[in-house]
């Protein structure tokens, strides 16, 4: 299946230690997603969801926080967008509650740094990394 591209509308959630998260709508729990761009002020972006089926994707259209976007419609959003605050750093190993980290970055089955691409958003006070995919 190709590659869809959804509107969605963000929150913004605060975290422990003076960070915030994004939080994206329950229909998007469990699909396979990839963020492109995210507007400053976190209140919308643009995700690209591969290789799910149809159904799902109808689902998610049916929800009133997202919408299927066309090639059109996604270049001419992502040209009203602010130009992105691009950057790449490592991406950071994820860690379970109570469990201890055997190394801070990840890496490829070679043992090399695993590189991502993120786009800082600024929303009131906070900076928020977001992981997207490279364009």
């Amino acid at each position: 299946m190709p590659e869809v591209y959804l509107q969605v509308k963000l929150v913004v959630r605060r975290a422990g230690g003076g960070a915030a998260e994004l939080v994206l709508p329950p229909q998007l729990e469990g699909v396979n997603f990839r963020f492109l761009l995210v507007k400053d002020g976190a209140e919308e972006g643009i995700v690209s969801v591969v290789d799910e089926a149809p159904s799902l994707v109808e689902r998610l259209q049916k929800a009133v926080e997202i919408t299927k976007l066309s090639l059109e419609q996604l270049e001419s959003i992502r040209a009203s967008y602010p130009a992105p605050r691009l950057k790449q750093k490592y991406r950071v190993q994820a860690v379970s509650e109570g469990e201890t980290p055997t190394a801070l970055v990840e890496t490829d089955d070679e043992g090399n740094r695993i590189v991502e691409t993120v786009q800082t958003v600024r929303c009131g006070y906070y900076l928020i990394d977001v992981p997207v995919k490279p364009s």
